[in-house]
């Protein structure tokens, strides 16, 4: 599914992946989730499509880990712009960590260029037409910038009934970069997540 930036003309590509992270598995989003990231040969992985999403599960020492993943790719297919993920972190707290490159570049309608990622003004996410929810930056590195927010029953209920999610990020010219994308399968990727943890 190809997706228009709005307020830029860059073209998105919005695939499946199994793409956890955009550095090594060892960064794997270490603080904010749990990943299935590196599967070892003898422990069972599990993959399951819900639309545009991708959950992915594998038995580990401490019980099964399951990551529901969304990629946006740039207008090449391949290089990963920004990665959102859901799943459990090491606090068992269920999570929504938007990852993003700090290098993120975009060309506006005014053709004006906006580069890099302004931390310090977060981001914030928006699920249909429900309010917009700030998500905080937990840390940079060359690589990759995560922001992570908590997800509730008040999420839960806005993404059963989103078409559309926006995530915008400040740049570090203060432009507002929104990231638009379809939301099908984020209901059922969410319950995935959560009905698998309980298994």
């Amino acid at each position: 599914m190809k997706t228009t930036l709005s307020g830029a003309q860059t073209r998105l590509a919005c695939i499946l992946s199994l793409l956890f992270v955009m550095t090594t598995p060892e960064k794997a989003a270490a603080e904010n989730i749990q990943t299935a990231a590196a599967p070892v040969p003898s422990r069972h992985v599990e993959s399951v499509n819900f639309d545009h999403w991708i959950v992915t599960c594998q038995e580990g020492d401490g019980g099964k880990v399951c990551v529901a993943t969304l990629s946006l790719l740039g207008s090449d297919g391949k290089q990963p712009i920004a990665n959102w993920q859901i799943g459990y972190n090491k606090d068992n707290r269920l999570v929504s960590v938007f990852q993003v490159s700090p290098s993120l570049t975009a060309k506006g309608k005014d053709n004006k260029v906006s580069t890099g990622v302004s931390t310090k003004a977060g981001a914030e996410i928006k699920l249909g037409s429900s309010a917009a929810r700030r998500l905080v930056y937990e840390g940079c590195t060359p690589q990759i910038c995560e922001a992570v927010l908590a997800v509730d029953d008040s999420f839960i209920k806005d993404a059963a009934s989103a078409t559309t999610t926006s995530v915008t990020v400040s740049t570090l010219d203060g432009a507002a970069l929104p990231l638009n994308f379809g939301s099908k399968g984020l209901e059922k990727a969410i319950a995935a997540v959560v009905a698998r943890k309980a298994q």
